[in-house]
């Protein structure tokens, strides 16, 4: 068996700390996405919400004459857009601040010790 730093060791230790790193950070990446997610689809849905309201507010009728809807269906239409926008912001919004802090610091320490192990086996 090998003394404690040795080569062979810290190989290993290198290999494990890899792979643990790229599981933490899918998992924190995962976590980004899904609220980047929910923010884009937000944005994306009360600007169609607010593009409906300003047609409503100016008597626009001819987004919902293409679409063939009428004036109440078209003012739920602009309603359920803006609503689900809203709460889809929030959610995005309630994620980014509820995130595991603890895991990404947790992740930057395992990336700094990986560093730390790799400059070592240079020498």
């Amino acid at each position: 068996m090998s003394p404690p730093d040795t080569p062979a060791t810290n190989s290993n230790a290198i290999k494990t700390l890899r792979s643990d790193i790229r599981d933490l950070g899918d998992e924190v990446d995962a976590y980004q996405a899904k609220t980047a997610l929910a923010m884009g689809a937000g944005v994306f849905l009360l600007l169609l919400g607010l593009g409906g309201l300003y047609d409503l507010i100016n008597h626009n009728t001819s987004v919902r004459g293409a679409l063939g809807i009428s004036q109440v269906t078209f003012t739920f239409v602009v309603i359920v857009l803006s609503g689900t926008g809203a709460v889809l912001m929030l959610l995005g919004l309630f994620r980014r601040w509820r995130r595991d802090l603890e895991r990404e610091s947790r992740l930057v320490r395992m990336q700094e010790e990986l560093a730390r192990l790799e400059s070592e086996s240079h020498f």
